[in-house]
């Protein structure tokens, strides 16, 4: 199978609730799916692939306890897929992301260049005024971190590249970089990601950055990573420190945006106060 990583942006049209289960069992009309679900099935059957993993659709969004159930197996879902496709440009589910990119730019026109691969082949290529896909909005949200950090391959549609990830090759088509740059991994391109090498501190810096729509997911939605964390390593997870990194766990700073002296807290309580994950 196929999984999907995407930003809802808001409530779905089409989702499977205890009262529409039955009816998707029988199937789903494709023109009812919002543009971007609609997509990802076209990629999905360019690739050959028979299955597709949507959450709005795999997982009962009224059951709870079908939540608890599938949460619990986030990390199998993305980890085995053989392709996660990344609707990385879509804003919304509504947005759809098998578009003609062209070549956008703020101030300074892409500059179109003949460049040489290491092999002498002579090859088309653009250079930018800066990274824009830095800017896609699926970075920004957080319950598609763990979605890619859990993926071994990621077809990622980003605004103006079309972007390949495995644990071995980062290949962009539509830059000015080299076709392929290998990555210096004793991984082999199949094997999952460990997390047992990555540093704690630094997957939080990165997640804690991302966004939510409801405050309570705080944890919640890196949960498929820190049970992987918990089974390479044997630590003691505590709202969203480990118990084996104390004191130095507890040696944590807020980050003050815009200036302002007040750092916000969510609406209830979500994490000890210890925690990062009290706060915004």
């Amino acid at each position: 199978w196929c999984a999907l990583s995407y930003v809802w942006g808001g409530d779905q049209p089409v989702k499977t609730t205890k009262g529409s289960l039955a009816d998707h069992h029988q199937g789903i009309a494709l023109d009812r799916l919002p543009q971007a679900l609609r997509d990802a099935v076209q990629v999905c059957r360019g690739l050959g692939v028979l299955y597709i993993w949507i959450d709005a659709l795999c997982i009962v969004q009224d059951d709870v306890g079908d939540l608890r159930r599938e949460l619990s197996h986030m990390a199998e879902i993305y980890q085995h897929a053989i392709a996660t496709i990344s609707a990385a440009s879509s804003t919304k589910a509504d947005d759809g992301f098998l578009f003609r990119r062209g070549h956008w730019y703020h101030e300074c026109p892409p500059i179109h260049l003949q460049a040489l691969t290491e092999s002498g082949q002579r090859v088309a290529a653009f250079a930018y005024e800066r990274r824009l896909w830095e800017n896609d909005s699926i970075n920004w949200r957080a319950w598609t971190y763990q979605e890619r950090m859990l993926s071994p391959r990621v077809l990622a549609y980003r605004n103006t590249v079309l972007e390949w990830n495995c644990r071995t090759r980062v290949d962009s088509y539509g830059l000015l970089e080299p076709t392929t740059l290998l990555r210096t991994l004793k991984a082999t391109p199949d094997s999952p990601h460990s997390f047992s090498s990555t540093s704690w501190s630094d997957v939080v810096a990165e997640y804690s950055l991302r966004k939510l729509t409801f405050e309570a997911d705080k944890l919640c939605a890196l949960s498929a990573i820190a049970r992987i964390y918990h089974r390479e390593t044997g630590k003691t997870y505590l709202a969203g420190i480990w118990k084996e990194d104390l004191p130095l766990a507890l040696c944590w700073i807020p980050a003050r945006h815009s200036g302002s002296p007040v750092v916000p807290r969510p609406a209830g309580y979500r994490a000890p106060s210890w925690s990062w994950a009290s706060l915004e």
